[in-house]
């Protein structure tokens, strides 16, 4: 073992949002972030879209939402994994997705990350729940990985030279790989490989970006050796693609695009790093310091993200801590932007090295306004350090440890498919937990166990196999047809979906099929009438689910039901009444029915609505809906004759409800 690095594993006190349970309502077609469209310009040719929609899905499942948090926080105690030597102390916290929360340079005193001073969940990943700070590792489709607020298995080893390693890993259950991160330092930098791995018997599509936390301030210069890059804007529910040079241009309304504390909005940018080039990004501050991030070349693509200096984003960065610290993102993945993804053979692997480190170079050099003078100034330094990693640094010396376990998931796949999932990361059966415990007994005993109509469902799976093992002896309970409903959604199998839950309710009512025909007739087959009434008749029958009392309220309102809504919210338990989002559907309601100052009541800066999302324009829609109300009345003049324009020009959107992407 070496002398100077250790790796332990200690409790560490965060203030945190409880979390919350799962949302057992599945995914049928809620989740927007899937269905956003991608605008290109004339710029994108055919070549770059080439895999833009190779992994689009149209559903998280098997997984379910993580949407039951809140904001009220308190000190709360995870486990963290430590690697530390002389010159670095790397924090990561295995239980919520192996993120690495802090990179700490001993010998500077200073943090390298953005540390965020809360575990605040807001609604920015797949499975909604996800916080800011630190390193995240995004493995399998696009966005916010489906296990980032998730528990990973966690080992601990010593490699060839006696270093420590810390291990951690998951099955990923939508593309059905395992992915394993596996960390170590070495001197003054922090070095992992990451692998993922496809042990079927069929190619597949998968994904990777490292989003890495950097604090934002008026001098933070992002620099990378390109000259050209692929940008993103934001609208609502669309993302505007289009390329240019980098970092000065014309195309946008910022004079150099390498300060992101000068952007007007929120943008992307993603960096057409040249193939001969090395592969690394660096965010330096004013006096020349800061983070340097490299690879080797399996991760080509680098990205800067930024929520810009315009209202909407600086009220997300008040919303995601406390302090309001503006933070930037850089980002390191297999494909040259989010909307690729790279192919990924039958039994094959991908792996790649990276390392994270301190830099610091000439401050004049590193802000010149000739950029080739920043790029050469870090250039030289990050081509040394991927010269010197080593693959070898990883190899275990032993049979690594077991210190904290993740999901079930992974040993009960490895059970239905008679095999292991992994060759290279254990999945032992005692993992097999809560989750798993029905789906273990139907494999096992060869049915689903019974349950109770009105009790919450406590977990999914999908795919063939599971179909099959289902339809091979079923006895025709509410139960098992509901399951099979959910996983012919999950196929896209959409009548035999609606088959399932039919026979669900004709086995035995229960608020759950209700509820997802109520989605499938509104979403898909576009009957408004037949939606309300089976998502009337799902919430009379579980009145005390939040989150179907939230979608029941939604419906009454794309319904136009405002009165109806309204008698619902005077109906709900106090503790339902306090829930933000119930709140914004009132004020819609009673803007709608002319009760402007109960509306008005609502709408201020103190509404807080925990699950709004990233991209989200509700709150704006609806202050604009009801102050064209307002300013018609003083002014007598009729309500469309109003312009959004000329009623935010009265009455602009107050910052803490705004959550626009763009100007």
């Amino acid at each position: 073992m070496s002398e100077t690095t250790t790796l332990r594993f200690e409790p560490v006190r965060l203030t945190s949002a409880d979390f919350g349970g799962m949302n057992c309502l599945p995914d049928i077609y809620d989740n927007a972030s899937l269905h956003s469209r991608v605008q290109c310009s004339s710029r994108i040719t055919g070549q770059d879209r080439e895999t833009f929609d190779a992994l689009r899905i149209h559903t998280v499942l098997p997984y379910q939402m993580q949407s039951l948090y809140d904001r009220s926080r308190r000190e709360k105690t995870f486990t963290a994994a430590v690697l530390e030597n002389e010159a670095l102390k790397a924090t990561f916290l295995p239980q919520l997705g192996g993120r690495l929360w802090s990179l700490f340079d001993k010998r500077e005193q200073r943090e390298l990350l953005f540390v965020n001073d809360v575990l605040q969940p807001c609604n920015l990943a797949l499975r909604n729940a996800w916080f800011a700070g630190g390193v995240e590792w995004n493995c399998g489709v696009r966005g916010h990985a489906l296990l980032t607020c998730s528990p990973l298995f966690t080992r601990q080893a010593v490699n060839e030279k006696g270093d420590p390693l810390l291990i951690m890993y998951e099955y990923e259950r939508v593309t059905r790989v395992t992915y394993k991160i596996c960390a170590t330092l070495q001197q003054d930098a922090l070095l992992l490989k990451m692998t993922i791995e496809n042990t079927e018997d069929r190619d597949k599509w998968t994904y990777w970006w490292s989003n890495i936390a950097a604090p934002e301030n008026p001098k933070t210069r992002v620099i990378v050796p390109a000259t050209e890059t692929f940008y993103c804007g934001y609208r609502e529910g669309v993302h505007v693609l289009d390329s240019g040079p980098y970092p000065h241009t014309d195309q946008l309304r910022i004079d150099d695009l390498s300060y992101p504390a000068r952007y007007d909005q929120t943008w992307d940018m993603f960096f057409k790093i040249p193939e001969q080039e090395h592969k690394w990004i660096a965010a330096v501050e004013e006096d020349g310091r800061g983070l340097l991030q490299y690879s080797d070349n399996t991760l080509i693509g680098r990205k800067l993200f930024a929520w810009g200096a315009h209202p909407g984003g600086r009220n997300w960065n008040h919303w995601l801590s406390d302090a309001g610290q503006p933070y930037i993102e850089i980002q390191a993945g297999l494909a040259p932007t989010q909307q690729h993804v790279v192919r990924l053979g039958a039994n094959e692997k991908i792996s790649w090295m990276e390392g994270y480190c301190a830099v610091s170079g000439d401050p004049h050099a590193l802000h010149s306004p000739q950029y080739s003078d920043a790029v050469r100034e870090i250039g030289g330094m990050a081509g040394d350090r991927i010269a010197r990693l080593d693959e070898s640094l990883f190899r275990p010396k032993d049979i690594p440890a077991p210190v904290l376990e993740g999901s079930g998931w992974g040993a009960l796949e490895g059970m239905l498919r008679g095999s292991c999932v992994s060759e290279e990361c254990d999945f032992p059966q005692s993992s097999i937990g809560g989750e798993q415990k029905e789906w273990y007994a139907l494999l096992v005993q060869g049915r689903l166990p019974e349950h109770a109509p009105c009790e919450p469902i406590v977990s999914y799976e999908a795919g063939e196999e599971w179909i099959s093992r289902i339809a091979e002896t079923m006895t025709g309970t509410w139960y098992e047809h509901y399951h099979l409903g959910v996983m012919h959604y999950a196929a896209k199998a959409i009548r035999e979906a609606e088959v399932h839950f039919e026979a669900s309710l004709a086995a035995e009512e229960n608020p759950w099929a209700l509820r997802n025909l109520a989605k499938i007739e509104k979403n898909i087959r576009n009957d408004r009438k037949k939606a309300a009434e089976y998502m009337a008749r799902a919430y009379r029958m579980k009145p005390d689910y939040l989150p179907l009392a939230v979608e029941y309220a939604a419906s009454l309102i794309y319904n136009g039901q405002n009165r109806e809504m309204i008698a619902l919210y005077d109906s709900l338990a106090p503790a339902f009444k306090a829930q933000g989002r119930l709140q914004l559907l009132l004020a819609a309601a009673l803007t709608r029915e002319g009760e402007l100052d109960r509306a008005k009541a609502i709408l201020t800066p103190q509404l807080c609505i925990p699950d709004i999302k990233e991209g989200e324009y509700s709150v704006s829609h609806i202050w604009v809906e009801l102050y064209t109300r307002i300013m018609a009345e003083e002014e007598n003049v009729p309500a469309d004759s109003l312009s959004p324009a000329q009623v935010q020009a009265r009455y602009p959107v107050p910052q803490a409800l705004d959550f626009r992407q763009d100007l």
